[in-house]
């Protein structure tokens, strides 16, 4: 027997899942199980007895006494059979430590038989939940929603947004109102504030929670509207409390308000809302309602889609898989991505959204069908977007409110010389040499006014070389944190060139003085010129009437033949030719226009329009637009943008 109870006790030992030591009287370890070298690394050549197990299971000198003493302590008291459990640190042979749970046995032989449960993780995973409690009290307090803890009498709890919201000074104030007396008397729908929150509360207790909108008064009699969250939380046999959070919906209700006051006039666009809507038997798939835009997305009538099955809208090669999905418990319930085939034949991406449907006899399901062939063609187009991102010609950095880069592109790293995973290890002061260690970017102008900016710093690269730089900035919030997306771009040659500008732009000045002086001088000359041109053009008209119009006038009198009264005529009208600015450029220069082209340009210069012209003519409009187009092509003006007015005024 004694044979047999040794041979199971190796068995147990050699394959129980905890450490095994048997310590004789003496102190020496008599035995080790596999589990315990597992654990430890060490065999009873390392530890062949309790002095040489403390030397190396608790190397530091003051914690290897603080357990000899609680080990002395329990052992005085020790008795066969007790069990006298402890947790220590233990130093294991390859250098690493444990938390192990100790449970000590002495055995009626005066021995002691050591269990050893390794319960690290254990240790790690409630330290890591007193953190987690430390940091869920942390969002109580600060929470911006208020919370209250209920009793279902009164609050027992709050946080520090229901102070504020309620208007008191302190918790202890707040705590001390009844629910009903930061209540109006009556709800807005009539009830008696009293009888509704009676309800809710015994609802919230039967179901486990409800949600529900509320109207509060604050202590300084101001109203307002919540959304309230109403949570039941048992603990074990105790009473069980309500978590209460409130959502401050004033704003809301205004907008809902207006928004109900427009509802009529909308309600057939929401009638139409472009999703298609099907509602089906469960048992045997039949379509039994359809909405309108599942008509116009697929193609079939209504009447067409109401004698069809499920199994119809899906391509062939996908009526199994179907049939697999609706054989689960609760099919309705999830969101799955399928395929659905159009009338036309196409085959298109849909995401499937439905529930369950209450009818007397009737199991129904209905789904929405949300076409996501252009979000999966969107995926694809993300990608894309971020290897643009990644090879884009500019660098672009994204950086934490704490000036810590978080992403940096391909051409940000070519300017600096980093990697991209030495960029993230980097800060903002890092790369900016004008950047302060204690900078903080929510503190820049960027997050204050949430707008873009253009700023120019200085960047040092990874060798140390500076160079300027111009950062566009602009603030972004993501999944509640806030982020810098920066553009930023090397401007070492526009430097160069502003400079390049400053000088040339002072020269330019100089240069400008100095012919704006010769200009003033021209000016004085020309006006010289044109009062000595003035001068003789005078002189000569005064002579011509002087000394030989008189002349031709006594020779128009006496007796001519038909020839040389001719020969005056003209001498007579070429002097009056001379005499007009005008008429002496053009016979000048335009010989060859005809008289009625020539009265036609008088007066086109004269500001006349083409039906003024041919009614003082008395011709047509056309005949004019024919004059025009001559002296036109005779000043060889077609094809060009010139005004002939301007051109004729030109001339003089």
């Amino acid at each position: 027997m004694l044979v047999e109870q040794g041979e199971t006790f190796q068995i147990l030992a050699e394959n129980i899942p905890v450490g095994l030591a048997l310590i004789n009287i003496e102190g020496e370890y008599r035995y080790l199980n596999p589990k315990f070298r597992e654990m430890f690394g060490y065999n009873l050549a390392d530890i062949p007895d309790g002095k040489a197990w403390f030397e190396k299971a608790y190397p530091d000198p003051e914690y290897r006494k603080s357990v000899m003493d609680a080990w002395v302590k329990d052992f005085e008291l020790f008795k066969p059979g007790e069990k006298k459990p402890w947790v220590f640190q233990v130093a294991c042979k390859d250098s690493t430590t444990k938390t192990i749970h100790f449970m000590p046995v002495q055995l009626a032989s005066g021995e002691i038989l050591m269990a050893y449960e390794d319960i690290t993780q254990l240790a790690r995973a409630r330290q890591a939940l007193e953190e987690n409690e430390a940091k869920l009290r942390l969002l109580y307090q600060k929470s911006v929603d208020p919370i209250f803890i209920f009793d279902g009498v009164n609050y027992i709890d709050c946080n520090e947004s229901a102070v504020f919201i309620m208007g008191c000074k302190s918790k202890d104030e707040l705590l001390k109102y009844h629910p009903l007396e930061i209540s109006p008397h009556f709800q807005a729908n009539g009830e008696l504030s009293r009888e509704k929150g009676t309800r809710i509360i015994e609802q919230a207790k039967r179901e486990g929670s409800s949600r529900f909108e509320w109207l509060h008064r604050r202590v300084d009699g101001r109203e307002f509207w919540v959304e309230v969250s109403l949570t039941t939380i048992s603990f074990g046999e105790t009473r069980p409390l309500m978590y209460v959070v409130w959502r401050d919906i004033t704003e809301r209700r205004k907008t809902e308000k207006e928004l109900k006051d427009s509802e009529e006039r909308y309600r057939n666009m929401f009638d139409n809302v472009p999703f298609p809507t099907f509602v089906y038997d469960f048992e045997t798939l039949k379509i039994v309602d359809v909405n309108t835009f599942a008509v116009r997305s697929y193609g079939y009538s209504r009447e067409e889609l109401l004698g069809m099955t499920l199994k119809d809208l899906k391509p062939d090669e996908d009526v199994p898989s179907l049939l697999a999905h609706l054989s689960k418990p609760d099919p309705s319930q999830e969101r799955v991505p399928w395929r659905h085939r159009k009338k036309d034949g196409s085959i298109v991406d849909v995401e499937i959204t439905g529930h369950a449907l209450q009818f007397p006899g009737k199991n129904y399901r209905i789904f929405l069908a949300n076409d996501v062939t252009e979000i999966k063609k969107a995926g694809a187009a993300l990608k894309f977007t971020q290897f643009a991102v990644d090879r884009a010609a500019v660098g672009i950095l994204w950086i934490s409110e704490d000036g810590e880069i978080i992403y940096g592109n391909d051409e940000i790293c070519k300017l600096l010389g980093y990697s991209r995973e030495e960029l993230r290890e980097r800060k903002l002061y890092d790369l900016d040499a004008d950047c302060p260690e204690d900078v903080r970017i929510g503190n820049s102008r960027w997050i204050n006014d949430r707008a873009p900016e253009s700023v120019e710093t200085v960047f040092r690269t990874r060798r140390g070389k500076l160079f300027p730089v111009e950062i566009t900035g602009n603030y972004m919030e993501y999944e509640g944190e806030g982020y810098i997306c920066a553009i930023v771009q090397d401007i070492t040659d526009r430097k160069i060139t502003e400079e390049s500008l400053k000088k040339r732009e002072v020269e330019l000045k100089i240069e400008s003085s100095r012919l704006e002086e010769a200009n003033t001088a021209l000016k004085v000359l020309l006006k010289h010129r044109d009062d000595d041109k003035k001068e003789l053009e005078e002189k000569l008209i005064a002579n011509t009437k002087a000394l030989v119009l008189p002349y031709i006038d006594k020779m128009k009198k006496t007796r001519l033949d038909p020839g040389q009264v001719s020969y005056v005529d003209i001498v007579e009208r070429n002097l009056n030719d001379i005499l007009s600015p005008f008429l002496q450029k053009m016979s000048m220069k335009y010989s060859n226009f005809t008289p009625t082209e020539i009265q036609v340009a008088n007066l086109i210069k004269a500001g006349k329009t083409s039906k003024e012209i041919a009614q003082i003519m008395k011709v047509s409009t056309g005949t004019i637009d024919t004059h025009r187009n001559n002296i036109r092509s005779k000043l060889s003006l077609n094809g060009k943008k010139l005004n002939l007015r301007a051109y004729l005024i030109s001339l003089g």
